[in-house]
């Protein structure tokens, strides 16, 4: 029996009034929009309350969060666009330097050797040596949220967001370079449909390459995965899917290797040896043996989205995502079997230790465990929703979402808050606000931190 979930069938991004690639629809990447001027999560958060908020919180709480965003937005609004000049592209607009960068949103982070790297909104790169306890900022070229981060070793390493950005640095995350971003990547898919159009014409493919051109770069990028030193495979929204063979030096696409005709967004990317899989929005599932050569669509046990996975063979991994929901195969989903989960919440993200344990962490601030069959929260003490969390030596976690870099303990207690060290970058860059990080911070506390949110379900209705 499929089990059922709120983000359930909806119709086709294209036939969406106000949707993203509508007519008259608003951007919905980091540049002039309605929320220009403000913040970079208020364009999230606009979103949220004008679009996708039924999908996320019952009335009153969607209610009570769009009362918290618009006061919020008064107490600081008036204060921050007296200062607003010309916004630009943020696809051109290096990352500003920022004094409070661990207390930044942060959603993701990787190992670099015995650094720690962690990526967040407006660009934001902060490095650690020791580990985590303190950071400092990286120099990045782009201003966009960055959603994900990976390293193949000490030196190299990739970072995608927003706008369809893809990162790459040589130096360990002192510098990065922007390698791609999404009007490259749009015109990539144009010029893949009209090539397919010579030996197996698809209508259907070219109108959406076409419209993807038309949007410009206003499609997230998601989640990124290492497949070898050289491979890497970056997913995102409307089933995005973007292959590099050199290092990340040049992408090619693989949409349409994957059986997703409603381009549903692709959550998140894992593979073991020469398997690959994708998870994404409405149950998606899609898995390769081959190294990514084809893709198989699996059968789903669950039809709401996953936003997360981990693979502990070629042939076994579990899936996790919208309320909580859990699942585990060891056939490469042929047969799921469901995990006992104590806490209803969407868990938005994982990680996999080098001794093969798994952790996951929820929209309730848990970290959670698999003990005995079943999840079972670490920390006694809820925090602030979770995007991500990363394993560190000595038994302790990172823990990374909407109040930024966290530490727990071995026994789940919260650790001491990591410190920033003096910002770095050029003197040209202005620091953020004290008053407007902590702004920024009040008001995002409530809202839901899966990356699921910075962009409209491709199944959803407005």
């Amino acid at each position: 029996m499929i089990a059922q979930a709120d983000d359930l069938a909806g119709s086709p991004r294209q036939h969406r009034p106000g949707g993203p690639g509508a007519p008259g629809a608003a951007p919905l990447h980091d540049g002039i929009a309605p929320w220009a001027g403000l913040p970079q999560f208020w364009g999230p958060v606009w979103r949220l309350m004008t679009q996708g908020s039924a999908r996320c919180f019952a009335p009153r709480q969607v209610a009570a969060l769009q009362g918290a965003v618009w006061v919020a937005a008064v107490l600081m609004g008036s204060a921050t666009l007296a200062q607003a000049g010309p916004v630009g592209d943020s696809l051109d607009r290096p990352a500003l330097a920022t004094r409070l960068g661990p207390a930044s949103v942060l959603l993701a982070a990787a190992q670099a050797g015995p650094t720690t790297v962690a990526v967040g909104e407006r660009g934001l790169v902060l490095l650690s040596a020791d580990p985590a306890r303190s950071w400092r900022q990286a120099q990045v070229p782009v201003s966009v949220t960055l959603t994900a981060v990976r390293f193949a070793d000490e030196r190299h390493g990739i970072a995608v967001g927003h706008a369809g950005v893809v990162l790459s640095t040589d130096n360990g995350g002192q510098s990065w370079q922007q390698r791609l971003n999404g009007r490259q990547i749009a015109q990539a898919l144009l010029d893949e449909a009209r090539a397919a159009q010579q030996t197996r014409p698809q209508p259907g493919l070219l109108a959406q390459a076409e419209r993807l051109v038309q949007d410009g770069a206003d499609k997230p990028l998601l989640d990124v995965a290492l497949l070898s030193p050289r491979r890497a495979l970056a997913v995102g929204a409307y089933g995005l899917a973007m292959a590099s063979d050199d290092g990340g030096q040049h992408w090619a696409p693989w949409s349409a290797r994957l059986d997703n005709p409603k381009g549903l967004h692709l959550y998140a990317v894992r593979h073991q040896g020469s398997a690959i899989l994708l998870v994404g929005e409405q149950g998606l599932l899609l898995y390769s043996s081959d190294d990514g050569a084809h893709f198989q669509r699996l059968p789903s046990p669950y039809a709401g989205s996953f936003f997360t996975a981990e693979m502990l063979s070629p042939t076994e991994f579990m899936v996790a995502g919208l309320r909580g929901q859990i699942w585990h195969t060891r056939d490469a989903g042929q047969h799921w079997q469901p995990i006992a989960n104590p806490v209803p919440a969407s868990i938005t993200g994982s990680a996999q230790g080098s001794d093969g344990q798994l952790w996951w962490v929820n929209q309730a601030g848990l970290l959670l465990q698999l003990h005995n069959g079943a999840l079972q929260p670490v920390n006694a003490q809820p925090l602030a929703p979770l995007s991500g969390v990363l394993p560190l030596a000595g038994g302790r976690w990172l823990t990374l979402g909407f109040q930024g870099a966290q530490l727990l303990a071995p026994d789940g207690a919260l650790l001491p808050r990591p410190v920033s060290e003096p910002a770095s970058l050029p003197s040209t860059q202005a620091a953020t606000p004290p008053a407007t990080q902590a702004a920024t911070q009040a008001a995002t506390a409530p809202v839901a931190t899966a990356r699921a949110t910075t962009s409209t379900p491709a199944g959803a209705q407005p």
